[in-house]
């Protein structure tokens, strides 16, 4: 029907959107960050689960401008005093269907990406020369080539 494809249309266009917007800034850089520790990533992964909850999230949020549409005096005591539910949505479900990968796994990626290019091409000779003799490099090189593949 009509509207399944333009809803087809509309989630393309916001994940493309999501790709352009957050993705770009997520990467920047990313292979530069180096051993980065889990607690500055979790920051960060906080605030692109933010952003997927904003352009993809089914609940509102007080992220969406719509959270604070309803005037309190358009309200009546009883849904004002009613408890408020502040519990925000999942962002696993969304991250699968929309087969997105979070900041953790872009940054594996990119290393091993990086660790793989370095392995292959001999360039850095510096980087090169430090990977050469290490059994881990060659361990992680081999599970690259089995992602590529």
């Amino acid at each position: 029907s009509w509207d399944s494809i333009l809803g087809d249309f509309a989630l393309a266009c916001k994940v493309k959107i999501s790709y352009s917007l957050f993705a770009s800034h997520l990467t920047y850089g990313i292979s530069a960050w180096g051993a980065v520790s889990n607690d500055k990533l979790k920051n960060i992964f906080h605030i692109q689960k933010r952003c997927i909850r904003l352009l993809f999230g089914k609940k509102l949020n007080f992220d969406h401008a719509e959270y604070y549409k309803t005037c309190a005096r358009t309200r009546s005591i009883d849904e004002y005093l009613a408890p408020k539910e502040y519990v925000l949505e999942h962002t696993k479900p969304l991250f699968t269907e929309l087969k997105l990968l979070t900041v953790h796994n872009l940054h594996n990626l990119y290393l091993l990406n990086e660790i793989f290019k370095i392995k292959k091409y001999r360039y850095p000779i510096s980087l090169y020369t430090l990977l050469k003799n290490s059994p881990e490099s060659t361990r992680c090189c081999q599970r690259t080539i089995l992602l590529y593949l």
